[in-house]
């Protein structure tokens, strides 16, 4: 094998090594996308919660409630 041929192999090497790595890294991206889409879906129902949570404290009075002594009295 001439030094040219070894050369040339060299870089064939090399490109399919920066074609498997691109290829993991596109891999990659599309999870974290989709991690970040889950994310703010959780956010979104999270915020959602808190705001159901917000309005029965605010609508229902504690006055509204039987005065009953807890069922361990």
């Amino acid at each position: 094998m001439n030094p040219s041929e070894s050369m040339q192999q060299q870089i064939n090497k090399l490109q399919e090594t920066v074609a498997f790595q691109q290829r993991t890294i596109d891999h990659f991206h599309e999870a974290l996308l989709e991690i970040r889409r889950e994310l703010d879906n959780a956010t979104r129902q999270l915020e959602q919660q808190k705001g159901r949570v917000h309005w029965l404290s605010e609508n229902i009075a504690g006055d509204n409630l039987p005065h009953e002594k807890p069922p361990h009295y």
